[in-house]
């Protein structure tokens, strides 16, 4: 298992559904401002630096949140299978309720 450290987060990076309307291909919005929907699979550490008090994440582990597709690093099949993808939490968007 991958711990991220500092303010980052460890994401598999789900995949869009392809929608089809008689047979056309629609292109989600998701390609015209390049984003992408990941679950949160671990979390680093939030630290204050002032008094270095752990702070809490705006997230929590199993979350779908929302980052920009060209954040952070891409690893090759952490977990076995699909991508996942080390973002800071700063890239973060916002999340699925």
């Amino acid at each position: 298992m991958i711990k991220p450290m500092g303010k980052r987060v460890l994401l598999e990076v789900l995949e869009e559904k392809e929608e089809k309307h008689n047979g056309l291909i629609v292109i989600p919005d998701t390609h015209k401002q390049p984003k992408a929907w990941g679950k949160v699979l671990a979390l680093g550490t939030h630290v204050n630096k002032s008094n270095t008090k752990e702070l809490p994440f705006p997230c929590n582990v199993g979350d779908v949140v929302l980052f920009p597709r060209n954040a952070g690093v891409d690893l090759a099949d952490v977990h076995g299978t699909g991508k996942h993808r080390l973002v800071q939490l700063d890239d973060l968007i916002c999340r699925k309720e």
